[in-house]
């Protein structure tokens, strides 16, 4: 049977009361973490928490404006601009931590890292 490693930082303060900022190059030396649980996953409880099944490597439509639904950048899994809306939740980038996806490959992949 097939495992995939699932690796969850919780954070000491919410999400939401922090500033997306932090996580796009602000000074995260000054962030706290409570706790690291590293678990393991079976592939149904994956398919389970993932909301989007990615088959495409493309992310837009033809024409580049709208993203590829079942591609990399769907929207199902997160809104590509600030004022746009997450399609799973509802919710915008700054109120939401975005949605999981996943990618079902053919082989095994060996992490040598």
């Amino acid at each position: 049977m097939r495992y995939d490693l699932i690796l969850l930082l919780l954070l000491t303060a919410p999400v939401s009361e922090m500033a997306k900022e932090e996580f796009r190059g602000g000074d995260t030396t000054s962030m706290k973490v409570h706790r690291i649980r590293v678990g393991v996953l079976i592939p149904e409880n994956v398919k389970k928490l993932s909301h989007v099944l990615c088959v495409s490597e493309k992310g837009y439509e033809p024409g580049g404006s709208v993203a590829l639904r079942h591609g990399v950048l769907d929207t199902r899994m997160g809104a590509n601009s600030a004022p746009a809306r997450f399609d799973t939740c509802g919710l915008d980038w700054n109120e939401c931590t975005s949605h999981f996806g996943r990618l079902e490959l053919e082989l095994p992949v060996l992490h040598t890292g």
